[in-house]
């Protein structure tokens, strides 16, 4: 998908990732692998504990989730080709809106599962090497975040127009209804502080 290919490109030059990340981790595969069983425990652990995200799991579906989270590690440090990479990592995203996980959640736990990386590598290599390995999966997993957090966006939007638009609302009604919200929203917040956003309306 050329779209998906243009969001994956532009999000890798923001965090500076490039081939010799993608090398790196390639390298340290034997490393990481060993690493996979605790990563996973840590990770579902942490969902189960918040009632909040322990909700979105199914009866006894845990051990197939698990297989599942550790696969897609393994395909982190794989190096396989871009275009199909950075694709599945949009399918996932269409997952986890099936099962109605939030943004926020995404996020949370992509930050925890990069903490559980940087501690393996800290405890596994001299600091200079900790912090080259960590970087290449800090950098592969931020587009991976980036890319699921746009497909959600634009899944939304896309909804919102195909929706008001089957009711004869114009988009340009609905830039202008966004604007209103958005002012609306800032005023609410801001209107009792004295600092003002720097951002031109």
């Amino acid at each position: 998908m050329e779209k998906i290919a243009q969001h994956s490109k532009v999000v890798s030059a923001l965090v500076d990732f490039d081939q010799s990340d993608r090398d790196l981790l390639l390298q340290e595969m034997e490393n990481i692998v060993e690493w996979i069983p605790d990563i996973v425990e840590i990770f579902f652990d942490t969902l189960n504990s918040c009632e909040e995200t322990r909700s979105v799991f199914r009866e006894g579906e845990r051990p197939l989730l698990e297989k599942t989270l550790a696969a897609w590690i393994f395909d982190i440090l794989s190096g396989y080709e871009d275009s199909e990479f950075w694709e599945y990592q949009w399918v996932i995203a269409l997952v986890h809106m099936k099962r109605n996980v939030k943004n926020i959640h995404v996020v949370g736990m992509m930050n925890r599962l990069q903490q559980v990386v940087l501690h393996k590598c800290l405890q596994t290599y001299d600091v200079d090497q900790a912090m080259s390995v960590f970087a290449a999966f800090l950098r592969i997993t931020g587009i991976t975040t980036a890319l699921i957090i746009e497909c959600y966006t634009e899944l939304q939007e896309f909804i919102t127009d195909e929706g008001l638009e089957s009711v004869g609302v114009r988009p340009g009604i609905v830039s202008r209804l966004r604007k209103i919200k958005l002012d609306a929203m800032m005023n609410e917040f801001m209107g009792s502080r004295k600092i003002t956003p720097s951002t031109p309306a």
